[in-house]
């Protein structure tokens, strides 16, 4: 098939994978830059709406940076599946639109990564806040790091399982 990588697809999804995903963090590298300027973009309240709405209210694009295309994610889950199953012959078995499912991914986690490592110590007011929220992030990366290996595992044997 057109592009074709062979035994060295994995090395080279891996490789695809990170350079989206650096891809997709660096996206909000430059402050001046249109996606940091509409992350960062904030309501503009005004007396005592103000005051009772600080935090996550304030910021105008907060669900649709950070929620909606988490959400939106689960898409990869089953173009993830179309391109293992079956074992001997994968219904998209197609190297080059697999490296290309792999750069989206790669690319919306690095950016999804970022934006809430910029955002969320942002929405609280005082510097104990941020703190504490950018060591519960750090700590939700890792708890996400472990779980998602674990369900690898899992999958691989379900898959393994059902090749049998």
């Amino acid at each position: 098939g057109f592009l074709s990588f062979g035994d060295w697809l994995p090395l080279v999804l891996i490789t695809v994978f990170n350079l989206s995903d650096c891809i997709g963090r660096y996206m909000l590298w430059f402050e001046k830059w249109w996606p940091f300027q509409y992350i960062m973009a904030k309501h503009h309240l005004v007396g005592e709406i103000a005051e009772r709405n600080t935090g996550i209210h304030e910021l105008k694009h907060f669900k649709s940076v950070i929620w909606w295309p988490t959400f939106m994610r689960i898409i990869f889950f089953p173009l993830f599946a179309i391109c293992i199953i079956p074992a001997e012959k994968p219904y998209l078995h197609s190297d080059f639109l697999t490296c290309v499912i792999v750069f989206l991914f790669g690319l919306s986690n690095g950016f999804i990564q970022c934006a809430t490592f910029t955002v969320t110590p942002t929405v609280v007011k005082s510097e104990e806040s941020r703190n504490a929220v950018s060591l519960m992030l750090l700590l939700a990366i890792f708890m996400g790091l472990t779980l998602g290996a674990c369900f690898g595992l899992l999958v691989e044997m379900m898959i393994w399982i059902l090749s049998q």
